[in-house]
């Protein structure tokens, strides 16, 4: 479970931090095309927030 809180909330971190840095024009030149940087990253985001919702649902359903 700890593994699985550290994993989702790295993931949502580290999509985070690179989306903003694309956001900003100029500021960061992605290796690949800038529409699938901002797909990839948010997807990332996305899946982060998923993963959290999924074990904190799995964590209450043990603990009751």
């Amino acid at each position: 479970m700890t593994l699985g809180f550290v994993s989702s909330g790295s993931l949502f971190s580290w999509g985070a931090w690179k989306l903003s840095w694309l956001l900003a024009p100029g500021v960061y030149p992605p290796a690949e095309h800038r529409w699938l940087a901002l797909i990839e990253h948010a997807t990332a985001v996305g899946a982060g927030l998923a993963l959290l919702v999924t074990l904190v649902r799995v964590h209450r359903r043990r603990s009751t």
